[in-house]
């Protein structure tokens, strides 16, 4: 019999194709002796159960937690033993680790094992190792995420692993991350058993079992949709909500004359107002329940304005008699966010992926500036202008609803009340030129694409303002989280285009931008402190760790005009890395005259070729110029190569960077050679060397060595 069915490896990159895995079971938390008893009673039942074990992560070098999650699973349900919670092992958990009878299944048993002695001696009987056993039939790669996609063509995310296990509460992605650990090696078990019994894997008992599942999964879909299209909504005044319905209905029956067949509650996001999908046969429209009439009014006029301006957005088509109703067209179901949400994942965007946002970001000057010249802003909802105090209300938020909710924070409040209003005039003396209409809200959830491209939603907060809040508001948005080099070519793409509206000096913009987006994360923190911690939306809650890391860098630029309140929010999350051990060679040169030596003695790091790139030294009027040139800069950049091929230096350079960090490592190198070490390595050189200082704060110590010219960097301290 031929067990030797399945590909002995693959490769990253074709695991990153395949569909993500997922635990289809039951998830059960325990916190206590009791939870674990009643677990004990049910695995010692089972014939064979999957395990394994998540420690919190330990940074320094030789430190080590004892184990803070045991998981169990069986094929549809899954106890997640929270030792860190319960301290010892519990007696009735020993048992069915030392039982002869339960089989136990895991992939690295000793890392396991050594991590539960860690905790308290214990042992462990009847295992398998799935290391041993794989080799059998003909599978070389030994780690859980390559056998489970080799044998199952899905892809277990590693993303929570290196989380904080400890943490008072799991969240969800916790949960499932770690009970799909322990479910994957024993459904990799139960196939390999299979096949060695000459059992077609699609026939396999625990794959149909998986496919029934699914399913029911889609079964229990449809039956949540059909409430929802009768129209069952649970709301707190269910008599206003249902006049609101049958008022929508009505509207839509008054369109054509044709009645209402379906109506689907879209997914909320912030705001109270409430979103359906209308449809039948007059067509297809979103039907809006608003919370205000003057919100709604304002909505109603800059749509109008937009639409005279050619800006793509929903057109109104009806409103109710008293306002508070209206239906508007329907712009599809994808989002910019949903549009790049590969490059969002994977942390890095395809060139479609970039040509798109920046076609977006390119539309807002006009958006700012066309409605800006004939908009009435005394229809504008709350008010007509970004005014001081509508900002002193945003940093009180701040305070009311993220710090005094935000554990283990201290702060002094007439300190960081004096900072508030030192904030508020700053922020006034930037009103000027770069004033316009503010869409306040500018993020990619709230843009939809229409083919390539963008239309415009969720703007009725809309008032005169600063427009770089705006950009602000798209660039740094917490859920998108832009790479480094993304940012900037967003913030270029921007200022290009708002060179068309107003006399740009980019000192100017690029200054009161960084103002902006320490404002703008102040208020969108403030935002997800009233929705996550006061109102328990978790989405919110999951972008607060994302929010805080994007603010930091903003904080200690800002510490010292604002020390208060930047040593708060410097405070509240650490650096990632100790930045202080390495020091980051970097070095530009000719080819002709040989590759730079390391005389650090490390003997590790890179060296580029630049020679692909198109080269400024052919054209006279760049040849007694260099990289570090306006002119040559402008060329290289307009051209583009240079710039998508320090896309690909940046991932891997930061990925090194932080690798060499954690350990503890004191020297590395990047070398940039060209022909003559004149242009393309100057440019690429010189700009490693800023993004490195400024991403990561390191010492680094750049030369362009056929320039003889040097430039330290020095150890950023925070």
């Amino acid at each position: 019999m031929n067990i030797n069915i399945f590909k002995p490896s693959i490769s990253k990159d074709e695991i990153t194709g395949l569909p993500i895995a997922k635990f289809r079971g039951e998830c059960i938390v325990v916190n206590d002796e009791n939870g674990a008893n009643e677990a004990a009673k049910f695995l010692l039942t089972q014939e064979v159960i999957g395990l394994d074990t998540e420690t919190k992560p330990v940074f320094n070098k030789g430190g080590m937690n004892p184990v803070a999650l045991l998981q169990l699973s069986t094929l549809d349900r899954c106890y997640l033993i929270r030792l860190c919670k319960i301290g010892n092992i519990p007696d009735s958990i020993k048992k069915v680790l030392e039982s002869e009878s339960v089989k136990k299944i895991g992939l690295s048993f000793a890392d396991d094992i050594s991590a539960l002695q860690r905790r308290e001696k214990t042992k462990l009987n009847n295992i398998v190792e799935l290391q041993q056993m794989a080799p059998k039939f003909g599978i070389t790669d030994k780690s859980l995420a390559k056998m489970y996609a080799i044998i199952f063509g899905e892809q277990i995310s590693k993303r929570q692993r290196l989380t904080n296990w400890e943490a008072p509460k799991l969240t969800e992605k916790q949960v499932q991350y770690a009970a799909l650990d322990a479910y994957a090696t024993l459904s990799i078990y139960l196939c390999l058993s299979d096949v060695e019994k000459g059992i077609d894997v699609e026939d396999q008992p625990h794959t149909k079992e998986r496919r029934e599942y699914e399913k029911e999964l889609e079964a229990r879909k449809e039956a949540i949709y059909a409430k929802l299209n009768a129209r069952k909504i649970a709301t707190d005044d269910k008599f206003a909500e249902e006049e609101n319905i049958r008022k929508l209905e009505n509207l839509y029956l008054r369109l054509q004359g044709k009645p209402l067949a379906n109506m689907e509650l879209l997914k909320a996001a912030g705001s109270g107002r409430k979103y359906y999908r209308l449809s039948g046969e007059a067509g297809t429209f979103i039907g809006t329940i608003g919370e205000s009439v003057a919100e709604n009014e304002a909505f109603f006029a800059i749509s109008e304005n937009m639409k005279k301006h050619k800006i793509l957005c929903p057109r109104t088509v009806m409103i109710s008699e008293d306002r508070l109703c209206y239906i508007q067209t329907d712009l599809g179901d994808t989002s910019l966010l949903e549009a790049v949400k590969n490059g969002v994942r994977k942390g890095k965007f395809e060139p479609n992926e970039i040509s798109i946002l920046i076609n977006t970001i390119e539309h807002l000057p006009e958006i700012q500036f066309l409605v800006n010249k004939d908009l009435d802003y005394s229809v504008c909802f709350p008010d007509a202008e970004f005014t001081k105090e509508a900002l002193m209300a945003d940093l009180e938020k701040f305070r009311g609803c993220f710090l005094n909710h935000h554990d283990g924070i201290t702060y002094d409040r007439e300190a960081i009340t004096h900072d508030f209003e030192k904030v508020c005039e700053d922020f006034a003396m930037t009103k000027g030129k770069y004033w316009g209409f503010m869409y306040r809200d500018f993020q990619t959830r709230n843009i939809m694409m229409r083919g390539n491209n963008p239309a415009f939603i969720d703007f009725q907060g809309g008032r005169f303002g600063p427009c770089l809040y705006d950009v602000a508001s798209f660039v740094y948005q917490a859920r998108a989280n832009f790479p480094d080099r993304l940012k900037d070519k967003l913030i270029n793409a921007y200022i290009r285009k708002l060179k068309d509206f107003v006399d740009v000096d980019e000192m100017e913009v690029r200054e009161q931008l960084d103002f902006f987006v320490f404002i703008r994360m102040i208020q969108v923190l403030g935002a997800y402190g009233l929705r996550g911690y006061k109102e328990g939306k978790t989405m919110f809650l999951e972008s607060i760790p994302q929010a805080l890391d994007n603010v930091r860098p903003f904080a200690i630029k800002y510490i010292k005009k604002y020390p208060e309140l930047g040593r708060v929010l410097k405070n509240m999350t650490k650096p990632k890395f100790d930045n202080s051990t390495l020091c980051v060679r970097v070095m530009s040169f000719s080819f002709k005259k040989g590759i730079p030596e390391d005389n650090s003695g490390n003997g590790g790091g890179y060296v580029f070729d630049c020679r692909a790139v198109h080269n400024p030294g052919k054209y006279d009027e760049y040849k007694q110029k260099t990289g570090l040139d306006e002119s040559v800069k402008k060329f290289l950049e307009e051209d583009g190569e240079i710039l998508t091929f320090l896309d690909s230096v940046y991932a891997l350079a930061d990925a090194h960077v932080e690798r060499y960090m954690k350990r503890g490592f004191s020297n590395l190198m990047f070398c940039f050679g060209c022909t003559g070490g004149q242009h393309r390595s100057v440019y690429s050189a010189q700009h490693l060397a800023e993004h490195l200082s400024e991403k990561y704060g390191v010492q680094v110590q750049l030369e362009h060595r056929e320039q003889g010219i040097t430039q330290n960097f020095e150890l950023r301290e925070e």
